[in-house]
C-alpha cells in the first residue's frame, strides 16, 4: 500500500527554508529554495552535517532507489550512490556519519531491509533487518539508536510495532508500542520523542500526540493538534516542534502549526501556563501559508 505521501517536499521546505522564531504566538516566513531535479513521492528527508540527504520515492507504480543531497547554503542538488534496494516510505535517521535507512516499500510488498549510507566515503552497507516488515511510520534518533514508530505492516495494515536499532551492538530490540497509526511525524527533543498526527488503515487522519521517554520506555499522551493530518513535515527549532502541511479529509493542507513541550507541561491534555500561554498548539503566522506545492 503507497500512502499519499507528501512529506518529501513539505519535510525538506519546513527544515530548509522556514524561518520560524520560538515564541508565544510564533511567526515565520517562506523563501524558494532550488527546486528538486526530478519529482518523487514517498521520499524520507534526513539532514546529517548541514546537508539534506533525500531517500527513495516512487512515480506510478516504479519505486526508485536514489539518494540526493540537497545543500542549503550552495542552493544546490548532488546525486549519490542509490540504495541496493529500489523502495520509498522508509524509516530514517542521522547517527555520526552514518544515514540509517531501514524498511520501506517495494512496489507490491514492503521490506525490513537495513543499511546505512556513509555520507564521507560515499557507500552503503548493509546492517541486520528490522524485526518485521514495515513501511510508513516514523523514526527519531537518541542516544545512538534508530527508533522506529508505527507504520504499515506485511498486511498493508496500520501497526504500533516501535523498535530501536543500536549502533554499537548492531541488533533491534522491540519496545512499547505507539497507537495503532500509520503515516506519522517523529521528533527527539529533551530525551524524548514526539509522534503526532497519522492515519487509519481506511485512510481517517489523527490530530493526537504521543510522546516516548527514552530512558523510562513509557509512552504518554499530550495536547493535541489543532488540525488532523498525516504525511505532515516536521522540525524543530529553538526547542519548539512545528508540524507542516500533511494531509486529511479534506485534501492536501499547507498550515503550519507550532507546539511547545514546556507549555504543555500540565496534567494530559491541559496544558500549564505559562508567559500567558493557555495552549501548547499555536498556528504559526506565515503572513500567508505555506506556499501549495505544484502539481
Amino acid at each position: 500500500m503507497k500512502s499519499p505521501s507528501l512529506r518529501v517536499l513539505w519535510a525538506l521546505c519546513a527544515a530548509a527554508v522556514l524561518s520560524a522564531p520560538a515564541a508565544a504566538s510564533p511567526t515565520g516566513t517562506w523563501s524558494s529554495g532550488a527546486p528538486l531535479p526530478m519529482h518523487r513521492i514517498g521520499t524520507t528527508v534526513v539532514a546529517n552535517g548541514g546537508v539534506f540527504y533525500l531517500i527513495g520515492g516512487y512515480v506510478g507504480v516504479h519505486e526508485f532507489p536514489l539518494m540526493l543531497a540537497y545543500d542549503p547554503a550552495g542552493r544546490t542538488w548532488t546525486t549519490k550512490a542509490p540504495m541496493t534496494l529500489a523502495r520509498s516510505s522508509v524509516f530514517a535517521g542521522a547517527i555520526s556519519t552514518g544515514v540509517y535507512v531501514a524498511g520501506g516499500w517495494l512496489g507490491l510488498s514492503n521490506t525490513g531491509a537495513f543499511a546505512v549510507y556513509d555520507v564521507l566515503t560515499g557507500s552503503w552497507t548493509a546492517k541486520a533487518s528490522m524485526p518485521a516488515s514495515m513501511n510508513d511510520g516514523a523514526a527519531a534518533v537518541y542516544n545512538g539508536r534508530l527508533y522506529t514508530f508505527g507504520g504499515l505492516n506485511s498486511s498493508n495494515s496500520c501497526a504500533s510495532n516501535s523498535y530501536y536499532y543500536d549502533v554499537v551492538t548492531g541488533t533491534w530490540t522491540s519496545i512499547a508500542p505507539c497507537r495503532l497509526r500509520a503515516v506519522i511525524s517523529a521528533r527527539g527533543l529533551r530525551r524524548k520523542a514526539y509522534v503526532a498526527g497519522g492515519s487509519t488503515t481506511g485512510g481517517a487522519a489523527y490530530n493526537i500526540l504521543e510522546v516516548y521517554d527514552f530512558a523510562a520506555g513509557t509512552w504518554t499522551t499530550r495536547a493535541p493538534m489543532h488540525d488532523a493530518r498525516y504525511s505532515a513535515g516536521a522540525f524543530i527549532s529553538s526547542g519548539t516542534i512545528y508540524a507542516v502541511a500533511g494531509v486529511n479529509a479534506a485534501g492536501a493542507q499547507n498550515s503550519v502549526e507550532a507546539y511547545d513541550p514546556v507549555a504543555d507541561s500540565g496534567p494530559t491534555g491541559r496544558p500549564a501556563r505559562r508567559r500567558g500561554i493557555t495552549s501548547a498548539w499555536t498556528s504559526v503566522r506565515t503572513g500567508a501559508p505555506m506556499p501549495s506545492p505544484a502539481a
